[in-house]
């Protein structure tokens, strides 16, 4: 049988091990909260909260210092999204070059890359208009669908860059299908989401409405 001493220490290890596990557990559940807030965040928001972290302005500066950065972020951001396009054409490129040199494990390794890296960027947009448009878990499921079932045809060789008919058309019928899993009142606000970036980036858009001109 334990004496009184040895039962003390036992309780007192049990004691430990539980708090430690508590704290362990807590500090997780406190982590993946902190990363499903700034996954939720916009590129701009994310943006601002890591230079508002890294310069930690004082209250006379932050007001100025947040439209600046506010103002610098929506350039960027617009730019980046600008030239997409442009860069997956480049790249398609780059793989069919490298086609001819590489072992058939290469070229799978390499297309798996594309094909995360497509889905991420997808998983990106679904995120932004969820937080646009209110979007239920049963709507961004089936944008994910339509997302993935065009992705084959913006990969082709020779599709991608904003000025080419194919890539035009298949991102037009994309946002159509995107349309049918939303509401009257989602779909208002989805159309003048994408004539803002049409207009920003000058992509045509549908037949019966004409491209915007500054």
């Amino acid at each position: 049988m334990m004496n009184t001493k040895t039962k003390s220490i036992l309780a007192i290890l049990t004691t430990l091990l539980i708090g430690i596990a508590i704290g362990a557990i807590a500090s997780g559940t406190l982590r993946h909260r902190k990363m499903e807030r700034i996954e939720r965040m916009s590129p701009q928001e994310r943006f601002l909260k890591t230079m508002d972290e890294i310069i930690k302005p004082d209250e006379q500066q932050r007001e100025a210092i947040q439209q600046v950065l506010k103002r610098e972020s929506e350039q960027m951001v617009s730019i980046r999204e600008r030239y997409q396009g442009e860069v997956s054409a480049v790249m398609d490129s780059v793989k069919k070059e490298l086609r001819s040199i590489l072992t058939p494990e290469q070229s799978q390794r390499l297309e798996e890359h594309f094909s995360q890296f497509e889905k991420r960027r997808n998983e990106r947009e679904i995120k932004r208009l969820a937080r646009m448009l209110d979007l239920t878990e049963a709507q961004q499921s089936q944008i994910a669908g339509i997302f993935e079932k065009h992705a084959f045809s913006k990969r082709q060789p020779g599709i991608g860059s904003p000025d080419d008919s194919s890539f035009i058309k298949t991102i037009q019928k994309i946002q159509t299908e995107v349309e049918t899993v939303l509401t009257p009142e989602q779909q208002e606000k989805y159309r003048k989401y994408n004539k803002e970036k049409r207009r920003r980036f000058r992509f045509p858009g549908p037949p019966d409405e004409p491209m915007d001109r500054d």
